[in-house]
């Protein structure tokens, strides 16, 4: 969470004191040994922070933003990519690609799936933690870059 709140225009300095407040509100004990955590902490938490904020309202100024998801609901898991811009491509082909509208997605949803590590949170609808497909993503964001530019 502190990479968006540092675009959200705070410092580093103030998501670390936004996570020390809040810390015990996010790794809150679940009575069930697994997750870890309860998920409404966490939830809670992300729309506290980011409110009703999509994607798409990062700053075009600043560096572009692709937050790395894993669906689970199919198997193989997926690796889905939430952008804060729109790629470079004709919309129908976009739609073909199953690229996601940046103007739709909520930013507390995006860091609320990709913090959803197994064993610590559940999965959000399905969505858990990107690294569960793909630990090291800069291949697949590589691969995305070239595909769309």
């Amino acid at each position: 969470m502190s990479v968006f709140y540092c675009f959200s225009g705070e410092s580093l300095i103030d998501a670390r004191r936004f996570f020390i407040k809040n810390r015990f509100r996010v790794f809150c004990g679940n009575k069930a040994k697994v997750p870890k955590h309860d998920s409404r902490g966490i939830e809670d938490t992300a729309k506290k922070l980011f409110g009703t904020g999509h994607m798409g309202s990062f700053s075009k100024d600043k560096p572009k933003v692709m937050v790395t998801v894993s669906d689970t609901r199919r198997s193989p898991a997926n690796l889905v990519l939430f952008r804060s811009f729109s790629p470079q491509i004709p919309k129908s082909l976009r739609k073909q690609l199953d690229y996601l509208d940046p103007e739709k997605i909520l930013i507390w949803k995006a860091a609320r799936c990709t913090s959803a590590a197994p064993y610590y949170f559940d999965s959000y609808n399905g969505l858990s933690d990107g690294g569960l497909v793909a630990n090291n993503p800069t291949q697949a964001l590589i691969a995305d870059f070239l595909q769309t530019t």
